[in-house]
């Protein structure tokens, strides 16, 4: 449904956006995973009609506190 990549530019985040959706969220959260200074969401819907969050290991749910 969404992808949302945190990168060190904004190219780089629109080509990975672009490619995670196209491979899917395992996969495109896996090269997310391998690359330094990325980041991703993936929100994915179930057959129930849900939406799933999937993210990488260093994606930060919540807002920093000001």
């Amino acid at each position: 449904v969404s992808v949302s990549i945190l990168a060190p530019d904004c190219t780089l985040a629109d080509g990975l956006s672009t490619a995670v959706m196209v491979m899917g969220a395992e996969a495109g959260l896996a090269l997310a995973e391998r690359l330094e200074g990325v980041e991703g969401l993936v929100v994915t819907e179930t057959t129930d009609g849900r939406l799933v969050d999937q993210v990488t290991s260093g994606f930060r749910s919540e807002a920093p506190p000001r």
